[in-house]
């Protein structure tokens, strides 16, 4: 039952998140709304959370939180010091939520096979993959239609404690019934394995990989 992890798999992964990627400039979308692309006149814009300030660890961005950055729109705006827009990153729920459009000028990173089998992908033109998001687009129109699954940097090292925010079972639906919490063991899923924790110490003890 219990497999050990693909390393190869787990650093190619790594090496595709260890940037986030920002787009130059002001949103096409808050560009047009507000005339110029500047913190002052964004601030207000909208009810919600617009002309708020963010860094970027807020949204789990892999960006040293250098600088001055703002969310407007659904996208977390990185700002120069004088206030104009430098660049762009659009953001799960706001310009990436479900139903939007993919920006034709944001870029989407390979997959390792694992998850595009994993997640029943298909081939390139049915997802994207941004800043540790995996999102199902329509082929045809680029609308995304689902979010597939988001991949963690957590680290589950046997012998040792389960990272922290892992309190809650979160086992896919499909193998509960197989991997369900007891007495003497539960467990918890994270990037396409599951992990199998004493319950007293939360050490893992075992690796289950899902196969396909």
């Amino acid at each position: 039952m219990d497999k050990a992890v693909y390393e190869a798999d787990r650093n190619a992964l790594a090496e595709l998140r260890m940037v986030t990627k920002w787009l130059a400039g002001c949103p096409d979308a808050l560009a047009s709304r507000v005339g110029t692309c500047r913190k002052g006149a964004v601030a207000g814009s909208a009810k919600g959370l617009d002309g708020t300030a963010f860094t970027p660890s807020f949204f789990t961005l892999g960006q040293a939180d250098m600088g001055n950055f703002s969310y407007a729109a659904g996208y977390l705006l990185r700002e120069a010091p004088g206030g104009n827009v430098t660049g762009h990153v659009p953001l799960l729920g706001g310009a990436l939520a479900i139903g939007q459009v993919w920006p034709d000028d944001y870029t989407s990173g390979p997959l390792p096979d694992y998850y595009i089998d994993y997640f029943d992908l298909g081939t390139s033109a049915s997802y994207r993959f941004a800043n540790d998001v995996i999102y199902r687009v329509d082929p045809q129109d680029g609308t995304i239609t689902a979010i597939a699954g988001i991949l963690t940097d957590d680290d589950f090292i046997i012998g040792e404690p389960a990272p922290g925010g892992y309190d809650v079972y979160n086992v896919p639906y499909a193998f509960r019934s197989r991997y369900a919490d007891s007495e003497t063991a539960i467990y918890r899923y994270a990037n396409g394995y599951i992990y199998r924790l004493d319950p007293a110490t939360r050490e893992v003890d075992a690796v289950i990989e899902l196969l396909i």
